[in-house]
C-alpha cells in the first residue's frame, strides 16, 4: 500500500524523492499498490494485477472503480481516508492473499481483525 498523504502535492513531492535518491526510475515506477497515473486523471491499482479469466477481471474492474468512486464521494462531502499504519495495511495484504475472504480481515477505520465474509455480508445488508 502506499503511504498515507495529506494531499495529492505530498504523494507528487515523496515520488520526487524516490526518484532523485534513485530509489525509483521514474513516478510512474512506484511499487505501490495504488496509485495516481501518470499524466491521466486514472488510479492504477495493482492489488490483483493478474486474473484468472474474463469474468474475474471485470469484476476486478468493476470493484476499483466503485472503489475510487466511493473515495472520490467521501473527499467530496469532506471526510478523508483514514491514516491507517504501514504495518496493518501489510498485514492486511498479506492476511488476503493467505487466506482470502475465508481469513481475518482488517478493518481499517478500527484497525480491528474481523472476518473478511462476515464484513462483505453486513454491507450487503445496508
Amino acid at each position: 500500500m502506499p503511504p498515507w498523504f495529506d494531499s495529492a502535492a505530498a504523494y507528487d513531492r515523496q515520488a520526487a524523492r524516490l526518484v532523485a535518491r534513485g530509489v525509483l526510475v521514474d513516478e510512474a515506477m512506484s511499487f505501490w499498490l495504488a496509485r495516481p497515473g501518470v499524466g491521466l486523471a486514472t488510479v492504477e491499482v495493482r492489488a490483483a494485477d493478474a486474473a484468472g479469466t474474463v469474468e474475474e477481471a471485470v469484476l476486478q474492474a468493476a470493484l476499483t472503480r466503485a472503489l475510487v468512486t466511493t473515495a472520490e464521494a467521501a473527499l467530496a462531502a469532506g471526510r478523508e481516508a483514514p491514516n491507517v499504519s504501514d504495518q496493518v495495511c501489510a498485514a492486511a495484504v498479506w492476511n488476503a492473499a493467505r487466506h482470502g475472504l475465508d481469513g481475518p480481515g482488517a478493518a481499517a477505520p478500527t484497525r480491528s481483525a474481523t472476518p473478511a465474509a462476515g464484513r462483505r455480508s453486513r454491507r450487503r445488508s445496508s
